[in-house]
């Protein structure tokens, strides 16, 4: 990650999310590395979940800017009506409906002068 971030003149996102990681973890310092990224970056100091609150539905919504209904991700597992089969976590989950574009896709169609 360390040497991306040297040889590259574009600014990067990087998105951390942790499951469980209750709100008041972070607060406690027992995570210097986690303490020197909230230092020296920027952070959400709180977020509201969507509903449903699991961990796919909720990365998607961060990652296009909708609403579980509109994107398509309701669950941690989804079933694909069309391909009469279930989609898991990976890819297929994330790329479940094209017309919704998360932010990494927008961030690839933009081209290397982004």
């Amino acid at each position: 990650l360390l040497l991306v971030c040297t040889n590259n003149d574009n600014e990067l996102l990087l998105i951390l999310s942790f499951d469980g990681f209750r709100y008041d973890y972070l607060n406690r310092q027992l995570t210097p590395t986690l303490m020197s990224l909230k230092k020296n970056s920027s952070y959400a100091p709180y977020m509201i979940p969507v509903f449903p609150t699991l961990t796919y539905p909720n990365h998607h919504s961060i990652a296009t800017g909708l609403y579980p209904e509109v994107h398509g991700v309701l669950d941690n597992i989804v079933y694909d009506n069309t391909t009469k089969r279930v989609l898991r976590y990976g890819y297929e989950i994330y790329h479940y409906n094209d017309d919704v574009v998360p932010l990494w896709i927008q961030n690839e169609n933009a081209g290397e002068n982004r």
